[in-house]
């Protein structure tokens, strides 16, 4: 399930006005159906149609985040391709595990009307399913670390998480995804350290470049952020 969350990543909600032909998919997988132009919450429709996808059947009620708390098998800790169920609040929403790093899950799903990796808290995580036959993998050690990066504005209420390394390779084949990872995410450590202005944002890119899990979506994040600190 969780290579076609991330086939689908960037996909829009809307097209001008008009409900994008990829969410009324979505919508479709958990019977869902709409006028032109309003939406109810997708995120729960949007695993649905990643469960289907894959020769799944997705619970009853899917559009509904709570209906994913029974679906398949528990699990004890986030693994990638899991299920996750999130509160905040009264709200809830579900997605699916990509990686988890310093007690942060990265989640896949639809997040602000586009299905994209948002980063939360464990703690917020309330359910986490194994997809019926699924044979989950616990992820591999990781080899960041995290840091405090302290920031003087008046603006910014608390200390920010950014992501560092304890070693980054001198060089990065063309197939080391991890390498280029830890060479991005150190290279945004060091920027942010030398401009705390910029820890905000370039904790964000970090964030980005930690939960991909191509090379296209590191470059992506290593290109924005050194964009990014080129103009401030």
């Amino acid at each position: 399930m969780l290579a076609r969350a991330l086939s689908a990543q960037g996909t829009i909600e809307h097209d001008g006005r008009s409900i994008t032909p990829q969410v009324r998919d979505y919508l479709a997988a958990s019977g869902l159906r709409v006028g032109e132009t309003a939406i109810p919450y997708w995120g729960g429709a949007f695993v649905a149609w990643c469960a289907i996808q894959t020769g799944r059947v997705p619970p009853v009620g899917s559009a509904n985040p709570t209906a994913w708390e029974s679906w398949g098998d528990p699990m004890g800790e986030p693994i990638p391709d899991c299920v996750a169920v999130i509160a905040e609040g009264i709200k809830r929403h579900v997605g699916i595990i990509v990686r988890r790093s310093a007690g942060r899950a990265y989640i896949i799903g639809a997040h602000s009307g586009i299905v994209s990796i948002r980063r939360v808290d464990e703690d917020k995580i309330i359910s986490l399913r194994r997809p019926p036959g699924a044979v989950l993998q616990p992820q591999q050690p990781s080899q960041t670390v995290d840091i405090r990066v302290s920031v003087d504005r008046s603006d910014v209420q608390d200390v920010i998480d950014l992501p560092s390394v304890s070693s980054v390779p001198v060089s990065v084949g063309v197939d080391d995804i991890e390498g280029l990872r830890l060479a991005a995410v150190a290279a945004m450590a060091a920027a942010a350290d030398a401009n705390p202005s910029s820890v905000p944002r370039l904790a964000e890119l970090a964030a980005l470049a930690t939960a991909a899990s191509t090379r296209d979506g590191i470059e992506r994040a290593r290109d924005e952020a050194l964009a990014y600190v080129a103009q401030t």
